[in-house]
């Protein structure tokens, strides 16, 4: 085992002394598709580089469904465009679209009703754009009882009243 700056080299292993560097870090879980530049192609060591991940982190994406310019043919290339299409198409899936009255649960991870009588509604001080201002919606989930947020716009909390699901209302 020899030292390479702060990094410490083994025959198999890189072990980093930097606690930034540390396995205890949080995994990222949205990458930015504009990393990758559209026409150049890369091997899935570079994507890899990129966005500081691990090799295998890749070769999974690979097997998720990342489009590779030839399967015959080793390293694995994959044009930068089709990284990014990956990318926001796996983005994409982790969004939940709400109607009204509906919250997402981070407990249940799904979308979720409020308790009726546990609705409140809170105005802040923000603006979002020039008409409207910020709001949240707060609830409790009728399924695990976890507390629930939604922000939101004081149109929209006139929608959720206009449909009777809205109690109590606050001014901040």
């Amino acid at each position: 085992m020899r030292r390479h700056g702060r990094f410490w080299i083994t025959s198999r292993r890189c072990f980093c002394t930097c606690a930034s560097l540390n396995r205890n870090m949080v995994r990222k879980r949205t990458f930015n598709p504009r990393l990758m530049r559209a026409r150049r192609s890369y091997a899935l060591a570079e994507v890899a580089e990129v966005y500081g991940i691990h090799l295998r982190t890749v070769q999974r994406w690979r097997k998720e469904g990342l489009r590779v310019l030839d399967e015959a043919s080793r390293p694995f290339l994959v044009i930068g465009a089709a990284v990014q299409d990956f990318l926001r198409e796996r983005q994409k899936r982790r969004k939940y679209p709400l109607r009204l009255g509906e919250f997402f649960c981070s407990r249940c991870r799904c979308v979720r009703r409020s308790v009726p009588g546990a609705l409140l509604t809170e105005i802040t001080d923000k603006w979002l754009g020039k008409r409207h201002r910020q709001a949240l919606i707060r609830g409790v989930c009728e399924v695990c009882c976890q507390r629930l947020l939604r922000f939101s716009s004081d149109r929209q909390v006139q929608e959720f009243q206009q449909s009777g699901l809205l109690l109590a209302e606050r001014e901040k």
